[in-house]
């Protein structure tokens, strides 16, 4: 009897699924304040549930920049370290972070904050050099937790940094109304900062003349977030200001002062969810040189996404690497070496994870996929919407770039220029991670022409450094 009904409800929910998959079409639409972001629908078996984790509790390092075996780093840039947990100042130190040029200690000042820490060098790093940075065990989280294990990485020098860094894209964008009362704001650059210049002065929130409380972090990569210390009054206005006290790791400050203003509307109520994860759940020979990507239904807070929240496992073994976050609603976790060939692994994603609201997932998520062999194809791309030389394009449309395998999130820089301004954009994906839009914030000026440009593009395996550019006219 038992198998019966087994047998009549799995017949049930595969007419349940088959009928929902013909009535829904090939995109869902995910808005966020007044912006709109598309991202191709998944699968109801991509992510899975069934693969119980115990998710780590000692702190470790999330992410780093430079990161594991970068090249052309620049020689007056700070060495960054963030960690999955708050750390204990007393334990992070010259004596635990350190940097070396083979045998020879590198004398530095170290400075921390919360969870993120920074070497800088007495003097700049030499050109075309091979470095070792170390984090010791004896770094500890407020508890008295000390890593699991000492965290080594190197990278390569290039040359001096002397670009001033830009804001690239904001949330919430200038203009936006109906922004949500318990949002956070975040501003995202085009470098990596110096941690120790993103704070209460250098980032501020003002409604008219009154200054609001709040508190500022820093994701230990590119984005700035101002968490107000209460909710934001519905249907007010409300200014944020960054000032050029915020500089570059390399202590370059950014070009000028930015200012954008945006209307709140009612609380935002709704939990994220997970859209999408590459590789899938049940997906079989993923290149053993492979990262993991997940991405969620909303903007995310940087600061919750940590190896200790998105995790890797093969059994219950804990896969050792990094998290890097792509500012908005993308995370990948790259793995400290390539795992092992045609085994199982489990990726899976805690709770602890919350949206810009503070809301955290409604439950744990993991999915299973299988290895194969190595990936060594370098991606390229197929093609641009609209295409190089193109005119007439709507003031409203979307700027697209497909490539021929998924891309990393976030080893790819975006631009678009009209001359020498930049134009705010959102940045999205689809859920196999070949195309990405550019939305801008605000229409775009009629008869006017423009250039998309993207560099740096890697795929998930760290293949390629794609660089393109295409130029287009909108319509008068």
């Amino acid at each position: 009897m038992k198998k019966s009904v087994f047998m009549f409800l799995s017949i049930l929910l595969t007419v349940v699924l088959v009928t929902l998959a013909a009535c829904t079409s090939k995109t869902t639409t995910t808005t966020t304040t007044a912006k709109t972001t598309t991202t191709t629908a998944i699968v109801t078996t991509t992510v899975q549930t069934t693969f119980p984790v115990n998710f780590p509790t000692l702190p470790m390092v999330s992410s780093t920049t430079p990161g594991y075996g970068d090249t052309g780093v620049h020689i007056n840039d700070l060495i960054v370290v963030t960690f999955s947990k708050n750390m204990d100042p007393a334990t992070i130190n010259a004596n635990t972070f350190t940097l070396s040029q083979g045998a020879a200690r590198i004398n530095g000042a170290v400075s921390f904050s919360g969870s993120v820490a920074d070497f800088d060098p007495n003097t700049d790093l030499t050109p075309n050099t091979t470095y070792t940075a170390t984090i010791t065990t004896d770094a500890k989280d407020l508890a008295g937790n000390a890593l699991p294990a000492a965290y080594t990485w190197q990278f390569t020098t290039g040359t001096t940094d002397t670009s001033a860094p830009v804001i690239t894209n904001t949330i919430p964008a200038d203009g936006d109304t109906g922004v949500a009362t318990n949002n956070s704001i975040e501003a995202f650059f085009s470098d990596e900062l110096d941690p120790s210049t993103v704070n209460t002065t250098t980032f501020t929130l003002m409604q008219g003349t009154t200054p609001v409380a709040g508190t500022v972090t820093y994701n230990g990569q590119d984005a700035a977030i101002f968490n107000p210390a209460s909710d934001l009054s519905p249907n007010t206005d409300y200014t944020a200001n960054v000032t050029t006290g915020v500089t570059d790791s390399a202590g370059n400050p950014i070009a000028s002062a930015v200012s954008w203003t945006f209307t709140t509307g009612a609380p935002q109520t709704s939990v994220p969810t997970v859209i999408s994860a590459v590789p899938s759940g049940g997906a079989s020979g993923v290149p053993i040189n492979n990262a993991v990507s997940i991405t969620f239904s909303e903007p995310m807070d940087p600061v919750t996404i940590t190896n200790a929240t998105f995790t890797l496992w093969q059994g219950t073994t804990l896969i050792p690497g990094t998290v890097n976050f792509d500012g908005v609603s993308t995370a990948v976790f790259t793995p400290a070496s390539d795992l092992s060939m045609n085994g199982t692994f489990t990726a899976a994603v805690s709770t602890d994870v919350t949206d810009i609201a503070g809301i955290h997932l409604a439950s744990a998520i993991s999915w299973q996929f299988t290895t194969g062999n190595a990936d060594t194809t370098v991606p390229s791309v197929v093609y641009t919407s609209p295409a190089d030389g193109n005119s007439g394009v709507s003031v409203n449309s979307a700027i697209a770039v497909t490539f021929t395998e998924p891309i990393d999130p976030t080893s790819i820089t975006v631009t678009l220029m009209q001359g020498t301004n930049i134009i705010e954009s959102m940045v999205s994906w689809d859920s196999t991670l070949k195309t990405m839009t550019i939305t801008p914030a605000n229409p775009l000026t009629p008869n006017t022409r423009y250039t998309a440009g993207i560099s740096g593009a890697t795929d998930l395996a760290g293949n390629g450094n794609v660089t393109a550019s295409w130029s287009f006219t909108t319509a008068p």
